[in-house]
């Protein structure tokens, strides 16, 4: 019985560090999109400034008017990302509310920010028995899909829904669903972070399914094992004992 109890507590802090990185290499990832995306911004910004300069002493209003436009644009769209990104970091399982209202936290605050209309269906009660890492990959999913529909589809409606599918296989199940103008995939230019969510589905044992059709909206639905009864148990000893676990003190430490 000791050694068991030590193979489970190592078990765990082994868990706990795997998800502790993939939360940090997700904080990465998303400081070094904002910070390649503010540079790119200024700089064409910067660019813009002298234009509208040497435009004005040109008398050029038609061309100096348009030029404005163009900059405001570029500032709104940073602005959302900056939001988003933000956004991000505060929610990728950042505290000790577990994984649902994570989901429900990041989703409500997307619709106000970006005035879209967004509903949550959760049909599992209790553990959803992911692994701590495979939760991680589930919110990272769930915020580039988001993304997607922010940046490309104009809709006016998401609905998320997470389920269980205990047939073949224990798994849970996120679809996204949006009412947007819809895709082809193999012509769309989010073509980089539609396989950037595969990957993330497939990096743990998971995969991804993508419908969409031009003027009917877009379907994304992640498929995630469950983790075994065994598994489960050697998830984290201190479950048991109704302390937080690892998953939870990941987010304590983001």
């Amino acid at each position: 019985m000791a050694d068991q109890a030590v193979i489970a507590i190592q078990h765990g802090l082994m868990t706990s560090q795997l998800q502790s990185f993939s939360i940090i290499e997700e904080r990465t990832r998303i400081a070094r999109e904002m910070h390649d995306g503010l540079s790119q911004v200024l700089g064409y910004l910067n660019l813009q400034v002298q234009t509208l300069n040497s435009l004005y002493k040109q008398n050029e209003q038609t061309r100096f008017m348009h030029e404005l436009e163009n900059m405001r644009e570029a500032i709104r769209v940073a602005h959302a990302d900056v939001r988003e990104n933000i956004l991000s970091l505060r929610t990728t399982l950042a505290n000790e509310k577990g994984l649902y209202s994570a989901i429900h936290e990041y989703l409500s605050e997307f619709g106000i920010q970006n005035r879209i209309e967004t509903r949550l269906e959760n049909n599992i009660q209790g553990d959803p028995r992911l692994s701590s890492v495979a939760e991680v990959q589930l919110v990272c999913i769930l915020q580039e899909a988001l993304t997607n529909v922010r940046k490309h589809s104009n809709a006016r409606c998401v609905v998320v829904m997470i389920d269980r599918q205990l047939q073949p296989d224990d798994r849970v199940i996120m679809e996204v669903r949006d009412d947007g103008t819809g895709f082809e995939e193999k012509e769309s230019a989010r073509t980089f972070g539609l396989q950037t969510m595969r990957e993330r589905a497939w990096s743990v044992g998971g995969d991804l399914r993508i419908s969409s059709t031009h003027g009917r909206g877009t379907r994304i639905v992640a498929v995630f094992p469950c983790l075994s009864p065994e598994g489960i148990s050697s998830r984290d000893p201190a479950i048991l004992n109704g302390a937080h676990s690892p998953v939870d003190r990941g987010r304590a430490s983001l």
